[in-house]
């Protein structure tokens, strides 16, 4: 008959065999490509709400006043997501002077635009814009920032903010 003591060696070896097994099996099934299902067929994380976030400004940047905005989308649950569709965006100051307004778009369908102006820290889209103003508004003028997204299937998205200049 085996000692207390033999017994207790033999449990903790199988113990760990054991636990060794299960931690190999997971580090095998863990690291491979996931598969992701979606029962209904269709993307449940498309965009419902778009907003311009509040680190948006203008800044200079290597002596040139440019517009640093960043966009952000939410899915139906209120997460962050990223945008499959047409971006545009006006830059409006207020004022008779319509030469000052200008405006950009961005097709977020390509993956490398997508990509390019994706920011994986804030979940957002940043954009540097540089204002092709024949004349800058004065730092006091309100200038309206409006941005609108288009995705084929999906309502149209539209949000818009006031900046000052920092000049």
């Amino acid at each position: 008959m085996p000692t207390p003591s033999a017994i207790i060696l033999l449990a903790s070896k199988i113990i760990s065999a054991a636990l060794a097994l299960t931690l190999v099996g997971g580090l095998q099934t863990g690291c491979g490509p996931r598969e992701v299902k979606i029962a209904t067929g269709a993307w449940p994380w498309v965009p419902t709400s778009m907003e311009v976030h509040g680190l948006s400004r203008f800044m200079v940047q290597d002596g040139e006043e440019i517009l640093s905005l960043r966009v952000e989308f939410l899915d139906q649950d209120g997460d962050p997501s990223k945008y499959p569709g047409l971006l545009r965006i006006e830059i409006d100051p207020a004022g008779p002077n319509k030469s000052a307004e200008s405006e950009a778009s961005f097709d977020l369908s390509d993956p490398e635009v997508n990509q390019r102006y994706w920011d994986h820290v804030s979940s957002t889209y940043r954009f540097q814009l540089s204002p092709d103003w024949d004349e800058p508004p004065l730092p006091s003028t309100a200038i309206r920032v409006r941005v609108l997204a288009a995705l084929e299937g999906a309502p149209e998205l539209d949000s818009g903010v006031t900046l000052r200049r920092g000049r």
